[in-house]
């Protein structure tokens, strides 16, 4: 068969896979075993798995690495490799720094925050199957802030098929500079196997936090999976190397935004919870009207001049650089706000296709030219 592009993705992290026909010489290893299944009683998960692998990712995160193998440096995040035993299929680890703090960062690696992500474009979204009350994972000087069991689908990527897993998800902190996150795979009898998608094995994934300064965290982020399904483990292994950096997309991304970690110490149930999600707007909103009501020059703000009638500033503050524009819309209030409306039903939507071309912000919307006789 002809070659094709192929994707798998795991959370935070993707991997692009070529399906060739490659010859079998030898038989395959046996898979391994079976994940055990989460009773059904009404019972909380057992999350031993998930605590036993904290010493894990934290001696990774301190830079335990034997038996890996460093590839260099992409894009400001250290690669590391490892093949492993049990599937013969190559670990990943990657580490950087990234420029927020630690509790930042926690909330932006959070799905029940920003569902889906828009760094990751192929995670279509994540259901929350069951919150666990935080301290099933505590042991030792590790608190937990959050435990839940989460079910992540991923959109297909032609000609393969489209991918999801069932997760054990906890987050863990331990005084105030350290955490981790941490993502393994179980079985759940409220999300059995669903024939539209292959379902992938996240035998461990998760990241460990260590804050070096005010703004600024060493991430170490570990994926090891198994897509499953039909992709050759040869292909796999080739394509490796780009697993570990959905953490540079993550830190390009920068989702630590201060109101960002309010929004996660108030969102408790995936986002469903409409009346808490408006209560954390509401506390926001001020904030933004009052930026839109005082006068920018007087209030911190630098101009970078202007485009087509539209002002156009900046301020540097909290690390990060916000920008605001202003302008005047030939139309009325009611009209403007129907056009927005209008065009944020659309995916992605005209406004936020501006992200990615700056140099037209202050092109739209462009008036229609027409010519007189």
């Amino acid at each position: 068969p002809a070659a094709a592009a192929v994707a798998v993705a795991a959370p935070l992290a993707v991997l692009a896979v070529l399906r060739v026909a490659l010859p079998s010489k030898k038989a395959s290893p046996p898979p391994p075993p079976p994940l055990v299944p989460v009773a059904t009683t009404g019972a909380p998960p057992d999350v031993t798995a998930l605590k036993e692998a904290v010493a894990r990712l934290e001696a990774l995160g301190k830079g335990d690495r034997a038996g890996w193998d460093r590839y260099g440096v992409r894009k400001g995040v250290e690669l590391w490799f490892q093949i492993d035993p049990d599937t013969q299929i190559k670990n990943s680890l990657g580490v950087c720094e990234m420029p927020a703090s630690r509790d930042e960062i926690l909330a932006g690696f959070d799905e029940r925050v920003v569902n889906p992500t828009p760094w990751d474009k192929q995670f279509k979204k994540m259901t929350l199957l069951e919150q666990v009350a935080p301290g099933a994972v505590d042991h030792g000087r590790w608190k937990g802030r959050e435990c839940s069991v989460r079910h992540y689908e991923y959109h297909p990527v032609f000609p393969s098929a489209a991918r999801d897993t069932v997760v054990q998800s906890g987050c863990l902190v331990s005084g105030d500079d350290v955490g981790v996150r941490l993502l393994k795979s179980t079985l759940d009898a409220r999300c059995g196997p669903d024939p539209a998608y292959v379902r992938m094995e996240c035998r461990a994934g998760g990241y460990y936090l260590e804050q070096l300064g005010p703004r600024r965290t060493r991430v170490t982020g570990l994926v090891v999976m198994d897509p499953k399904g039909s992709v050759p483990r040869a292909v796999v292994n080739f394509v490796a190397m780009d697993r570990p950096m959905g953490m540079a997309r993550f830190r390009d991304a920068a989702p630590w935004a201060p109101f960002r970690a309010a929004a996660a110490a108030s969102v408790t149930n995936g986002g469903d919870d409409a009346a808490r999600v408006r209560a954390v707007a509401e506390k926001v909103f001020p904030t933004v009207l009052g930026e839109a009501r005082a006068d920018p020059a007087t209030n911190g703000w630098r101009s970078i001049g202007d485009a087509d009638g539209v002002e156009r500033w900046v301020k540097d503050e909290d690390g990060g650089r916000y920008a605001q524009s202003r302008g005047v819309v030939a139309a009325s209030l009611e009209c403007v706000v129907n056009a927005l409306r209008a065009t944020s039903k659309a995916i992605p939507s005209e406004l936020e296709k501006l992200r990615e071309g700056r140099d037209e912000l202050g092109a739209y919307p462009r008036p229609r030219r027409t010519r007189s006789r």
